[in-house]
């Protein structure tokens, strides 16, 4: 009684994906002020930690992001969400 547990939950964003339907990069479309990368970060900054962005490569442009988002890049690249163990690995051992 009287005993308050407390769960850390943090957060990855899959960001490595190309966009070849969309015809530009999702990471950068604008949204408001913002871009919808920086805008989905900062929400989830306010909510979860840590915030980790999994990228596809150290090459793929990434907008500004809140501080303290971690970045981590895909082990295999090309290979979709299936091999993004990165940001997983992040969060559990920062």
């Amino acid at each position: 009684e009287g005993r308050t547990s407390v769960v850390r939950v943090g957060s990855i964003i899959l960001a490595g994906g190309r966009s070849r339907r969309m015809g530009q990069p999702k990471e950068s479309l604008p949204f408001g002020a913002n871009t919808m990368l920086g805008r989905v970060a900062e929400v989830l900054c306010e909510c979860t930690d840590p915030v980790c962005v999994v990228a596809r490569d150290e090459a793929q442009p990434l907008p500004e992001l809140p501080q303290g988002v971690m970045v981590a890049f895909d082990e295999r690249r090309d290979q979709g969400p299936r091999h993004r163990r990165r940001g997983r690995q992040l969060l559990e051992h920062p």
